[in-house]
């Protein structure tokens, strides 16, 4: 089953022919019959001032509409500690924390890297063009906080454009 655009080498097979006749997982696709598009790099930067134990939650950062986005890192800066978690436009969290997996927001010295030490996401995750992710996001410092979060990644386009 294909969940986007079919390979441009495999035509969608999974598989190729070497010139020696061997038969291997596409090496463009890795295997899976779909396109991996082209990518160029790109960064969303999330600003948000936040005054003391201040809880915001449905932030969101919208994509452009001329391409996918694959996030693949995360790095920020911070004037005082912060909790957060991220989510699909679906409502789908990508991060959780909490007794037993109740969704709470994860602490950023946990999940947030640097700039120098981005935090990488793996796997990847792609946000379809014009698409958004949802921040919910929590002062801890009870003296207010300048947050920049870097979403890192690659706006990503069907190999043949």
């Amino acid at each position: 089953m294909q969940n986007g655009p079919v390979c441009p080498q495999c035509n969608g097979q999974r598989i190729i022919e070497t010139p020696s006749g061997l038969v291997q997982a596409c090496p463009l696709c890795d295997g899976t019959g779909v396109d991996p598009g082209l990518e160029t790099f790109r960064v969303y930067v999330f600003d948000i001032v936040l005054t003391a134990l201040q809880n915001r939650p449905n932030e969101k950062v919208v994509m452009d509409g001329g391409a996918a986005f694959r996030l693949k890192a995360l790095s920020g800066t911070q004037t005082g500690a912060y909790r957060v978690r991220f989510r699909h436009a679906s409502g789908e969290y990508m991060s959780s924390g909490g007794i037993q997996n109740s969704n709470d927001l994860v602490n950023n010295a946990n999940m947030i890297g640097t700039a120098q030490f981005p935090f990488p996401i793996v796997p990847t995750t792609l946000f379809s063009a014009s698409g958004h992710i949802l921040i919910d996001i929590e002062d801890l410092s009870n003296a207010g906080n300048t947050v920049q979060i870097c979403l890192i990644g690659a706006n990503v386009y069907p190999s043949g454009a």
